[in-house]
């Protein structure tokens, strides 16, 4: 024997509705998958081979609660309230214009310190001068927590760069629910 328990709205201890039903299957709510934000690089931004170069995205597609700061920081920080688990994701297109790309690393960044890295690495025989890669993680997060993305590109003769082609170089996160 099943039970049927039909309720519109949800809430915590504190009577704050966590979310709700419009009673035809659509859920809403305050904090599904909030804070979010997805950010990308609008134009190449070129980088010193071999160094760690924050990446600056500075064009949001969507930011639930102004948490993103495209212009200065180019950080998410964790808003007030809204410490939780986190997906944090990103994706960089490594250029080199020519082909010489020996190693490229993307860094997610947690409050000013390397937390986690994704890493190419070509054989010496077989250079390439372009690739698209990301990483995303799962982090724990509390208010003022910040995210941040570099990289790091070793090349042997030219200009490295984020390119931005087809916003193929992305920044996001958001809240897990029932974090």
């Amino acid at each position: 024997m099943s039970s049927i328990i039909k309720v519109n709205t949800f809430q915590d201890a504190n009577g704050n509705a966590l979310f709700s039903s419009d009673g035809s299957g659509n859920v809403t709510g305050n904090n599904l998958l909030k804070p979010a934000f997805e950010a990308y690089l609008s134009s190449n931004q070129l980088i010193t081979a071999g160094a760690d170069t924050k990446i600056q995205f500075n064009t949001e597609i969507f930011d639930t609660n102004s948490a993103y700061d495209n212009s200065t920081n180019y950080r998410f920080t964790v808003p007030s309230g809204q410490g939780g688990k986190y997906n944090i994701y990103c994706a960089l297109d490594l250029d080199t214009t020519v082909y010489d790309l020996q190693t490229g690393v993307i860094y997610i960044y947690k409050n000013g310190s390397r937390y986690s890295d994704a890493k190419y690495r070509s054989h010496s025989t077989n250079l390439i001068d372009r690739i698209t890669f990301g990483q995303n993680r799962i982090l724990d997060l509390s208010a003022g927590d910040y995210i941040e993305i570099y990289a790091n590109i070793s090349t042997s003769a030219s200009q490295p760069q984020i390119s931005a082609d087809t916003k193929n170089s992305f920044f996001g996160a958001y809240k897990l629910i029932g974090a």
